[in-house]
């Protein structure tokens, strides 16, 4: 791992606050060891100033709008694990008023950085500073966490980062003193001192610690909290998701039934801390990952078990059932395959009232897990269930009604097509289609290709009202697939009955797919004329949703009109690029928004703008170049990169210094695009690309991509035909990027992979790739095997 050695900037990052549920020393099932991965260097400091000033509206996008002030807290650096001259990290976020009381001067704080091109770095975890922190890898921000940080002290922290750092290098030669010091800690030390030492042992799987061992200072730890105060007690909670994470991993059956014995006896406590459906969950899992033979009996044994205490006056008897068949704790069962497995779900498909089933939701879930190891008994019950479901007692008690048992009976049976050959999945599909399930036809229409001409007869047959459903989005899954796949004229009177219908709802219909699938199956000239048409209708200005819609088909029929390649529609087009008419959409949007009590944002103007200025470079051609260099010249950077892409498609270099940017992963350098990167330029390059279509476009998306993968461009997922035309390039770039320390771009990696093949793979972008070498290596096979030998 790249560790920094000199001086660079302070430290920014913007952050957005998001209650979710957290794990002990992880988050989002994040483990500090990965976070660790990819750190730079950890700093330790204290708080020297906290300042808030209220956000202006429009600023608020910039922390996902998420408060009303900007808070800017400076730590002075007191430590570091590596040397850093600058001495303070700058941290901002917003927030609301009545939480400016959580952070204070000479407040702790440690954090995890990541050095940026630019020099400065960004946070990828802190805890003291109104909780803990950790990068969101979707959004960029980082979400406010509840939880063990209230409970550790810093300095039990601070030992088990530096540790963390130390044997990242060598994860499986750690030094003696330091393992002894951790298993003395583990055996010996406080509750902190436990849960910090079995997220170091958990980090570094080479590292021998007995089952044995770990149940035993499991126990000593509960035997010790049983007599303190509920705060303290409550506290044994946030230790229990590390203990299964570590246990899942070397526990065995000896200590399982320890296990089961230690969570029984708390069960039994006036005071249980382990009385929560997570944990109940967790302890299933654990059950059925180390249990052995007997797993599902130990299982069997604990659903639906009574557990008495005592109440005060020592003679009431009171009752708890901790676990119980519900859908979490089925849901769980249903994650481990098995004989042993497959025979208690079918129990439970057959007999629901003995395991004490509560709802239709839970059946769902055993319905569900049989069905994704394509059981055909599973298959048989649920076709006969939803044909005739008053003869089934489901054994139902509450939360329950036909309706809702007959929808998750219907995702069940897609679940089990999934886990068909392809022809067989149609045909499965298509079977529930015609047996009610409107849903199934998203599923089918996903699984349609260039070379499925049989199915045109069948597909151009759906009834228009079951394509208009409220329920599913069919509309527009279907008009893309007639028009990307399967062209053909025998779809039009359904296309032209929904570019018409009354009954269309721009949410649920977009037009602009209707007719790109009309032009494909041969109505060119009707799609064009009614693109005009709908184009030139008036914004409505006084219901917000009815104006956003509407700019937002307008963008969409601009795009569509582009793709015609014809320079005539260049006049259709450019108005949407003009600032005027641009600024005048944006009042009537926020004077909308406000009458309807909305957020006043335009973010479907500016997505029109850029839309625009990609259509006049497709539609136009060499004849565009004079309007887009004039476009270049605006002040909007969000303008300006269309326009130099546009330009760069059409082999005008005026924007090529934007284009070297992106190409080079230098894109942030620039502050017009890092001050608006999440607001709205988060993409643009891909989707501009993915949009013209063009040699030269693709060539410097193929460079960056050659330059290293980097944030974003797993965006190219959308991009069929580029991946096709660069496979031999990209695959064995997606491949070197499982290995990558960023768990974000190894799922971004193996997502674009799972295109190429459909065989299931045991590789997990979310642990750490140093334990995974063998399915790396065996994807890498596959693909080595598969670009020998490319299918057509």
């Amino acid at each position: 791992m790249m560790r920094t050695t000199r001086a660079y900037a302070i430290a920014v990052f913007s952050v957005v606050l998001a209650a979710i549920t957290a794990h002990a020393m992880s988050l989002r099932d994040i483990p500090l060891a990965e976070i660790t991965e990819q750190t730079d260097l950890w700093v330790r400091g204290k708080v020297v100033s906290v300042k808030a000033s209220p956000l202006e509206e429009d600023e608020r996008y910039r922390f996902g709008h998420q408060g009303t002030v900007e808070v800017t807290v400076v730590v002075n650096v007191t430590s570091s694990t590596h040397p850093i001259d600058a001495p303070a990290v700058t941290v901002h976020w917003a927030s609301s008023d009545e939480f400016m009381q959580r952070v204070k001067k000479g407040q702790e704080c440690i954090a995890a950085l990541s050095r940026r091109e630019n020099g400065t770095y960004k946070t990828l975890w802190a805890v003291g500073i109104y909780g803990w922190f950790q990068v969101d890898p979707e959004s960029g921000r980082v979400p406010y966490v509840s939880s063990i940080g209230e409970n550790v002290a810093p300095n039990t922290i601070w030992d088990l980062v530096n540790a963390l750092d130390m044997g990242q290098a060598s994860p499986d030669g750690l030094d003696a003193i330091l393992v002894d010091a951790w298993r003395k800690r583990l055996n010996e030390g406080g509750l902190q001192d436990f849960i910090a030492a079995m997220v170091f042992f958990d980090a570094f799987p080479g590292v021998q610690l007995s089952p044995a061992e770990l149940i035993a200072a499991f126990e000593r730890q509960s035997l010790s909290n049983a007599s303190q105060p509920r705060s303290e007690r409550h506290a044994m909670r946030q230790a229990v998701p590390v203990l299964f994470s570590l246990f899942k991993r070397i526990g065995d059956e000896q200590s399982t039934e320890r296990l089961i014995a230690i969570f029984a006896q708390d069960f039994s406590a006036r005071e249980s801390a382990f009385d929560d459906s997570e944990i109940a969950k967790g302890l299933v899992q654990c059950i059925l990952a180390k249990g052995g033979a007997r797993r599902v009996d130990l299982v069997r044994g604990l659903l639906g078990k009574e557990f008495t205490w005592a109440t005060g006056d020592g003679r009431v008897q009171a009752r708890r059932t901790p676990i119980r068949a519900d859908y979490s704790a089925i849901q769980a069962i249903a994650e481990y395959p098995g004989e042993d497995t497959d025979r208690m779900l079918l129990d439970m498909l057959h007999h629901p009232a003995t395991y004490g089933i509560p709802d239709s939701l839970s059946m769902a879930a055993v319905w569900t897990g049989l069905a994704k190891r394509g059981n055909p008994e599973v298959k048989t019950y649920l076709e006969a269930f939803i044909a005739n479901p008053g003869t089934f007692d489901l054994g139902v008690r509450h939360y329950d009604s036909v309706d809702n048992s007959i929808a998750f009976a219907r995702e069940a049976l897609q679940a089990y097509a999934q886990n068909l050959p392809r022809d067989q999945q149609t045909q499965q599909l298509l079977q529930s289609y015609k047996q009610g399930d409107l849903g199934a036809l998203n599923q089918l229409f996903r699984l349609v290709t260039p070379g499925d001409s049989a199915l045109v007869p069948v597909l151009s047959s759906i009834p228009v009202e079951h394509l208009l459903s409220e329920q599913h989005s069919i509309a527009n899954a279907f008009a893309t697939t007639v028009a990307t796949d399967l062209p053909d004229p025998a779809f039009l009177p359904q296309l032209r009955a929904l570019a018409g219908s009354d009954a269309r709802d721009p949410v649920r219909v977009q037009l602009s797919m209707v007719l790109a699938a009309m032009h494909a199956c041969g109505d060119t000239e009707p799609a064009r004329k009614m693109a005009i048409e709908n184009l030139h209708k008036p914004v409505p200005s006084k219901e917000w949703r009815a104006c956003y819609f509407s700019i937002t088909e307008k963008a969409g029929l601009v795009s569509f009109l582009g793709t015609l390649k014809d320079p005539a529609l260049m006049s259709e087009i450019d108005p949407y690029t003009q600032r005027d008419v641009l600024d005048e959409l944006s009042q009537t949007m926020k004077a909308a928004a406000l009458a309807s009590g909305e957020d006043p944002h335009d973010f479907a103007v500016r997505n029109l703008n850029k839309i625009a200025i990609l259509a006049l470079a497709r539609a136009g051609g060499g004849e565009a170049i004079p309007r887009l260099k004039a476009i270049y010249a605006d002040d909007d950077i969000a303008a300006r990169i269309a326009a130099a892409m546009g330009l760069y498609a059409l082999g005008d270099d005026t924007g090529k210094d934007i284009i070297d940017l992106y190409v080079n992963h230098q894109e942030l350098t620039n502050t017009e695009i890092a001050a608006r990167w999440r607001i709205d330029l988060f993409g643009d390059f891909h989707s501009a690309a993915r949009y013209l279509e063009n040699p030269r476009t693709d060539e410097a998306l193929l460079q960056r991509l050659r330059n290293g993968f980097a944030d974003g461009d797993g965006d190219v997922n959308a991009y069929r035909k580029f991946l096709k035309a660069h496979e031999s390039i990209l695959l064995p770039i997606f491949v070197e990027n499982l290995s990558s320390k960023d768990s974000r771009l190894r799922r971004d990696a193996f997502d674009l992979l799972r295109r190429f093949h459909e065989e299931k793979d045991n590789y997990d972008p979310d642990k750490p790739p140093q334990q995974q070498t063998e399915a790396i290596n065996q994807i890498r096979e596959k693909v080595s095997t598969y670009l020998a030998n490319p299918k057509e």
